[in-house]
């Protein structure tokens, strides 16, 4: 590992929030690949200078195993409390891997609905499946047909980059609701001339990746602590509608609601690309035909 992608591996766990007790890392040796862990260590070194800024003074010492010693501030160990001095030439310089392409994951359609302990049920959304990618300012938007919907939805992709995190990756859906808060698959195409429609709102229910750390593999359960967290207090990026922790009240509650159906979650499932039995999803019986221009076959 040379020093750039060091120094990028290090600012990858400062976004990330935390810097872990054990720092894993790659060094090739001989032109193999051995694994390390670097023991953290915590004394002040006033001779050393600090990896990430440059300046005198860290106080926190990384030593890996092969004898290379990684130092830094305390203020340059906590994501976002950073030296407020202009970063030194080779900090400026570091690459920064870009965000990974996502393999959606889908819930399995069902007949009827069922309770299971454990699993939570959230409202089915009538409307545009997207994954939202934010890089500092950057927004995109992108459907299953790889089309971006950012420049059709500006004030939306506007609402996502004024998200705190300087990167986020969210799983969700574009919606248009009405009066009633009921999504309205066909206003995304057209809105109506005698009903009250909300503005286009991104509805998140999953939230993939926050401030350069890949959640896909933690628990539904903490990628929602993380997505409500991270979206807290946005008019216009919502987290998913919770229902009823019972699955059969939460049932009757899109019935009396008037909701496309819900979606049931194991809360213990990572984030695996393609159809899933840990998402089940169970609609409500020819909802809204003829609405989004097409009849379904019987």
């Amino acid at each position: 590992m040379n020093e750039a992608e060091l120094r990028a591996r290090m600012r990858e766990l400062l976004d990330s929030g935390q810097m872990p007790r054990e720092l894993p890392t790659t060094v090739r040796l001989e032109g193999r690949e051995q694994v390390s862990e670097a023991r953290v260590q915590i004394g002040v070194q006033p001779a050393e200078h600090c990896f990430l800024c440059g300046e005198a003074g860290p106080e926190v010492s990384y030593t890996y195993p092969h004898g290379r010693v990684i130092r830094l501030h305390a203020r340059c160990n906590v994501s976002g409390t950073r030296s407020a001095r202009a970063p030194s030439r080779s900090a400026r310089s570091m690459p920064v891997r870009p965000l990974p392409a996502v393999a959606l994951m889908h819930p399995t359609l069902i007949a009827k609905p069922f309770h299971h302990e454990g699993w939570v049920y959230e409202e089915k959304y009538d409307g545009w499946r997207v994954v939202a990618y934010k890089e500092a300012q950057a927004v995109r938007l992108i459907r299953r047909n790889s089309k971006d919907l950012a420049p059709r939805f500006r004030e939306l992709a506007a609402a996502v980059a004024a998200l705190p995190a300087r990167t986020l990756i969210l799983d969700g859906e574009i919606a248009v609701f009405d009066a009633g808060l009921r999504s309205r698959f066909k206003w995304l195409r057209e809105r109506p001339k005698d009903e009250t429609a909300r503005p286009p709102m991104l509805i998140a229910f999953d939230c993939l990746s926050a401030r350069r750390k890949d959640l896909r593999d933690r628990p539904l359960r903490i990628r929602r602590q993380v997505l409500e967290e991270e979206i807290d207090g946005h008019r216009l990026v919502l987290p998913a509608r919770r229902l009823a922790d019972e699955g059969l009240t939460a049932w009757a509650e899109v019935l009396t609601r008037g909701y496309e159906g819900l979606v049931a979650k194991d809360s213990a499932s990572p984030y695996v690309g393609g159809r899933t039995w840990k998402w089940l999803k169970v609609k409500v019986p020819h909802y809204r035909e003829g609405e989004r221009g097409w009849e379904p076959q019987r």
